[in-house]
């Protein structure tokens, strides 16, 4: 049986600029859509948005460092995928993941902002009757904190801890509205036990030869 390593990440995120991972549906009350909220009210990041967001840059890493072993994308392949991807994300059958999250929660005090858009008429090229929304975004510089779980064998905290590492650097945007300016995010994180990133940033640069 092969031996497993436990990496634990503390993550804070900050949204540069408003952010908006909303409910999906028209809430009755002063704007049309808000965003995802805890029992106690709080704002928060669902742990499967920012999982899903982890896993497509993850993805896009490893296929550009080690195409000889691609992820799968989830191009809907039959039966299970043992592609790194879906090895440490969770797959179709019995692959459970093995990155475990906490919701992102906001942390302390945030303003409110209200955006207004309005659909287009792709034919007519004009603004779309009775399509004017009002939505409810969390201002810039409010601080999300948040947790993750790694657990990887010995032979992946090299190729597959690099990947996973630099696609939380990577990932600068999450929810709804990006193609608008909204959603710009900046993600930090604190490892324990403690490793030497800079290690792991050679490591990808030489394109895995080093070992």
């Amino acid at each position: 049986m092969r031996s497993k390593s436990k990496i634990e990440l503390e993550l804070k995120v900050r949204n540069e600029t408003p952010l908006l991972i909303s409910t999906g549906s028209a809430q009755q009350g002063f704007a049309d859509f808000t965003f995802i909220r805890l029992v106690n009210n709080r704002p928060c990041i669902p742990a499967s948005t920012f999982k899903g967001r982890w896993r497509y840059y993850f993805s896009y890493l490893w296929n550009a460092f080690f195409p000889e072993e691609k992820c799968c994308h989830y191009l809907g392949r039959d039966g299970e995928c043992h592609c790194p991807a879906c090895r440490i994300f969770g797959g179709k059958g019995f692959q459970p993941s093995r990155v475990r999250l906490t919701d992102l929660v906001v942390a302390d005090s945030y303003d409110s902002v209200i955006r207004h858009q309005v659909a287009i008429n792709r034919y007519l090229r004009t603004s779309q009757d009775k399509a004017l929304a009002s939505l409810e975004a969390v201002d810039r510089d409010a601080d999300w904190c948040g947790a993750a779980e790694i657990i990887l064998t010995e032979t992946e905290m090299k190729r597959e801890l690099a990947c996973l590492l630099a696609a939380l650097k990577m990932m600068r945007t999450l929810g709804s509205n990006k193609s608008r300016g909204m959603g710009w995010v900046k993600i930090d994180f604190r490892l324990r036990p403690a490793i030497e990133l800079e290690e792991l940033w050679q490591y990808l640069k030489s394109d895995g030869d080093s070992q």
